[in-house]
């Protein structure tokens, strides 16, 4: 798995014919070092082990009726959840850590769970259980990854020190709009071996929203003909009547 630098994006657009694009770029290579020992292997996202979780422990989790407006979902059934959503996490070491992306859920045919892409990184996959009566979701211990350095890779439960728990659940909530809130603590931990249970992250809240926008642009080449083309979900909120915030830009939030 890659390094990916984390990119938190606030994009504000005027209609009249002004642009302006605001954007804080924080590196994990900005991390003071007194708070965590980083294993920085080349080509790999580097394992972390960190004395203090007071950040984490100092969140909050914003109520869902003050969460931004998103593309609002009517959830009655599990099939409701499928679509694009922008998936954000807190990260209980620094704020430098915290990040998301487009994931996208799927329902599994004849079942009451779903699948969650691009969970975390880019191609991770995990599946979830879904309880409409209670709106909640469940997401159990699983690995969803492997290292050729470190091994296998998975999510599980973590206490507020940092240590795994992989009898344990994460449990969320689904508001009737289809916003999923997470404020128990989870981590991505190495499973066996030398780093065992050493962690890329620890995260303390986590939210999905669905998006209601496409963002598409083009990777520029040295001709036009080499452009690629990428699209994303986003959320566009409409701030003033001019001015419109664009949510996951470039697909990092």
């Amino acid at each position: 798995m890659h390094m990916r630098t984390l990119t938190k994006a606030l994009a504000t657009l005027l209609f009249f014919g002004c642009v302006a694009v605001f954007l804080a770029v924080a590196s994990d290579t900005f991390l003071n070092q007194t708070q965590l020992t980083a294993l920085n292997l080349t080509g790999e996202k580097a394992l972390m082990e960190s004395p203090s979780f007071e950040r984490g422990l100092q969140s909050a989790s914003p109520a869902l009726s003050e969460r931004a407006s998103a593309g609002l979902k009517s959830i009655t059934s599990v099939s409701d959840l499928d679509g694009s959503y922008v998936m954000t996490y807190e990260s209980a070491v620094s704020e430098y850590y915290d990040g998301g992306l487009q994931v996208n859920i799927q329902s599994i045919d004849g079942t009451d769970s779903v699948t969650i892409t691009n969970f975390w990184e880019l191609g991770i996959e995990v599946t979830a259980k879904v309880d409409m009566e209670e709106m909640k979701i469940y997401i159990p211990n699983q690995v969803i990854g492997t290292s050729a350095t470190y091994g296998e890779y998975d999510f599980a439960v973590s206490s507020t020190s940092g240590v795994p728990d992989r009898t344990a659940t994460v449990e969320g909530e689904i508001s009737a709009d289809g916003v999923i809130s997470i404020s128990d603590w989870w981590g991505v931990f190495i499973t066996s071996g030398t780093y065992a249970d050493h962690y890329y992250g620890i995260y303390s809240q986590t939210d999905f929203e669905a998006s209601n926008a496409t963002m598409t642009y083009k990777i520029g080449g040295d001709t036009q003909s080499s452009y690629t083309t990428s699209s994303f979900g986003v959320i566009a909120t409409q701030v003033a009547s001019n001015v419109m915030q664009i949510k996951n830009f470039a697909n990092n939030v």
